[in-house]
């Protein structure tokens, strides 16, 4: 029989895409001959590649922002209603409601079933002089709306998001905050 006290709870650090993970092995595993695979980049690694993230009990704060990182260099984030955080990577992110089968990578936890999986694309991209423009584009055969400060979001549309843009995605509210 296995008991809990057999295990070790470690925080670690994804090496490809930065994802901040939190793991149980048994006491005792040599770290070389684990392989982990990371749940937001799918990337699979000896557990001796990830780093350690350090916690202290000091720096736990309780605030009405809670914020979810999904990894890369941030370069903004969107903001639900509820106060949650989602940093936004350079790149493509592709923003949908939570659920099992979902592979978006910025998750919305919502009960609005309207939200597709993969509702809209919000692309970071960094040009020469260092300035990062966000653009938003709905995914392709969505069914339900988007709208940007009012404005619906056409399937064809591609439009550059600026600071306190408001996103509705069939209605959940989400606000863009640049950085």
């Amino acid at each position: 029989m296995i008991c809990m006290e057999d295990f070790i709870q470690t925080n670690i650090i994804c090496p490809s895409c930065s994802a901040s993970l939190s793991v149980r092995i048994k006491t005792g595993t040599d770290r070389d001959k684990v392989n982990i695979v990371c749940p937001v980049c799918k990337t699979k690694n000896r557990m001796s590649a990830f780093a350690e993230k350090k916690t202290s009990n000091d720096e736990t704060t309780l605030t009405d922002e809670t914020e979810i990182t999904t990894g890369g260099k941030s370069t903004g984030r969107l903001v639900t209603a509820t106060g949650i955080s989602h940093r936004l990577k350079e790149g493509m992110n592709v923003v949908g409601r939570k659920a099992a089968t979902s592979d978006a990578t910025i998750q919305i936890d919502t009960t609005n079933r309207r939200m597709s999986r993969r509702h809209v694309i919000i692309e970071v991209v960094r040009t020469g002089n260092g300035s990062v423009t966000h653009y938003i584009e709905n995914v392709r055969d969505k069914k339900n709306s988007t709208t940007v400060n009012g404005r619906n979001v056409e399937d064809d549309d591609r439009l550059i998001l600026r600071n306190n843009d408001r996103i509705c995605l069939a209605g959940d509210e989400l606000t863009f905050i640049t950085d």
